[in-house]
């Protein structure tokens, strides 16, 4: 990486090497202007708020509970806590997931 900064550096005083930065920053900071005044960036911020928003009853996510525990047939021993832990969580949301597209 050394090499190759002071290849493409080397030539260049400090005024110069500043200015390159600066133009990559612009560059960088008119993409984004360009990436959240387009289509592409409203349908980003209206997934983002439907996942945000979704809502489970008490019920649904006490189902979700008793389901992952029945789902399991391991033991916490087993396979360490840690990886316990994980299957539990991807099985609430297993169970959650097949609510919230039940409800479509």
């Amino acid at each position: 990486m050394g090499k190759i900064k002071e290849l493409h550096l080397s030539n260049l005083n400090d005024a110069e090497i500043d200015e390159i930065i600066y133009k990559m920053n612009e560059d960088e900071e008119r993409k984004y202007q360009e990436w959240i005044n387009s289509d592409e960036y409203i349908h980003f911020v209206n997934e983002q708020l439907n996942e945000s928003n979704e809502t489970f009853s008490f019920s649904d996510i006490k189902d979700a509970l008793n389901w992952a525990v029945s789902a399991i047939n391991v033991e916490p021993t087993d396979i360490g806590k840690d990886v316990y832990d994980i299957l539990f969580i991807e099985k609430v949301e297993e169970h959650l997931n097949k609510i919230r597209y039940d409800k479509f």
